[in-house]
């Protein structure tokens, strides 16, 4: 169990876990949690050396009730090999849904570093958290257009590993270049269907788009989503408590999107980061419970 973990914050999992327990059905879509959202327990970042508890922190996410997590290996792995970690996840009973990893982890030398952690982390998943190291100039079509091929040559080079590239975006995907294009249809108008896209739903409404039209635009390529919710004026809003159309992109993800995870990731909060992603996970089961047909 978590050494750096207060007794009222274990009481309060505990008895919030149950809760969720009751409220409803299991999801029909496994629920993970992107490890970000915890960033301060892990320690990421820290100055003090041993600060984060990632054994600890695992242990109280699957408390909670969530299946899975989805890492951020452009931060790193905690200093742990992945035997380490694969075997922290399974003493826990927790699996990977996903990595966010920029793309110098499938170029060069460190292509066959990351093959071999998926391999032990049991991993299908490679999503890129952004263009990082994509040159040229993101207010033109063609920086775009230049990405997608990009993105098609390192889904060539997983596809023999039975791993799938994606792509999530960002407010910048979201917002029309001078000429009235849109960068994410760009990118997923010009590459294999094999590449998924990884919609961050809080972003789209924010943009003035909505989630839905974009799952329903590539279909079967939405493998996860970032459950985070939106509501016009307020910062730390938890999922279930703002304006997304939750039913519409439940139906959305189970009829046509091909989603295979559902990823909370909550970056700010409203309490602590761990209560916060508790209510995040526990308004997630609600909701889920409460569809219709």
């Amino acid at each position: 169990m978590p050494t750096d973990m207060t007794r009222r914050q274990f009481s309060f999992l505990g008895g919030a876990a149950c809760a969720a327990a009751v409220s409803g059905a299991a999801s029909r879509i496994p629920i993970a949690l992107q490890l970000y959202s915890l960033r301060d327990d892990l320690g990421f970042r820290s100055k003090t050396p041993g600060k984060g508890d990632l054994p600890g922190t695992l242990a109280a996410i699957a408390k909670m009730g969530f299946q899975g997590v989805e890492w951020f290996g452009w931060g790193g792995y905690f200093d742990r090999t992945p035997k380490e970690l694969r075997k922290m996840l399974d003493d826990v009973g927790l699996r990977t849904c996903s990595d966010h990893i920029h793309a110098d982890a499938l170029q060069g030398d460190q292509f066959q570093r990351t093959i071999e952690l998926y391999q032990t982390l049991d991993n299908k998943l490679a999503t890129l958290s952004d263009l990082t190291g994509f040159k040229g100039d993101g207010k033109t079509p063609q920086y775009w257009l230049d990405a997608a091929k990009i993105l098609n040559e390192l889904a060539g080079k997983l596809k023999p590993y039975g791993i799938r590239l994606g792509l999530h975006n960002h407010a910048v995907e979201l917002r029309k270049l001078e000429d009235g294009s849109l960068p994410w249809e760009l990118i997923f108008d010009n590459t294999s269907q094999e590449i998924a896209q990884q919609l961050h739903l809080a972003a789209w409404p924010a943009a003035g788009l909505d989630p839905v039209a974009y799952i329903k635009r590539y279909p079967g390529r939405t493998l996860t989503m970032h459950m985070n919710d939106w509501a016009a004026g307020r910062k730390g809003v938890l999922l279930g408590e703002g304006e997304m159309k939750w039913q519409d992109v439940f139906d959305a993800a189970e009829t046509v999107g091909g989603t295979q995870w559902y990823i909370v990731e909550q970056e700010s909060y409203p309490t602590t980061p761990l209560e916060s992603v508790e209510r995040s996970y526990t308004n997630l089961r609600k909701l889920l419970a409460g569809r219709k047909g």
